[in-house]
């Protein structure tokens, strides 16, 4: 696992070269929800979790939740026929990777096009509609909507978004 993660790492890193995106994976308070890494209780805090990683194995639009899709998903990248400009993963908390199916991922590119993203059964979403990035994002579950503190710079949530460290994993909930 670990070193497929490294994989993962490296890809991503090709990708945001070649997209040109920055990320910051300073604890600033910066993302979705607050940004916090809390285990239990407050802001971004799962009262209790399952799982100590995402779900992995499954195929279609279910496959590798909590990954950059879009280190495989953009042009000219292993899945270039089926290319995403936005696409990531919302989880219970940012530390928890217990998948949230049904939540709304509200996304409004650098032109105010807006979309509003469901996620499936894994918590996967993703678009392939022409957005241009920064973009404002919040997370909408059961009526509670939580915003992103900063703009993104990439569609590509996965890349910031990630377990193991700031801002923690996509989460609404």
């Amino acid at each position: 696992m670990a070193r497929w993660l490294a994989r993962v790492a490296a890809l991503v890193a090709v990708a945001l070269v070649g997209a040109g995106a920055a990320c910051s994976k300073s604890d600033d308070g910066g993302g979705t929800g607050g940004g916090s890494t809390a285990s239990s209780g407050g802001a971004g805090g799962a009262t209790s979790c399952s799982l100590t990683e995402p779900a992995w194995g499954l195929g279609g639009d279910r496959m590798l939740p909590g990954t950059d899709c879009l280190a495989c998903h953009a042009p000219g990248e292993t899945a270039q026929g089926s290319p995403f400009t936005v696409a990531g993963t919302v989880f219970r908390s940012a530390s928890c990777p217990e998948p949230v199916a049904g939540a709304t991922v509200h996304v409004e590119d650098a032109n105010g096009t807006a979309r509003a993203l469901v996620t499936n059964e894994v918590g996967n979403f993703f678009t392939a509609d022409a957005l241009v990035a920064t973009f404002t994002v919040s997370v909408e579950v059961d009526g509670v909507v939580e915003p992103m503190v900063s703009g993104a710079p990439s569609g590509a949530c996965g890349s910031c978004h990630q377990g193991d460290g700031a801002p923690g994993w996509v989460w609404g909930g």
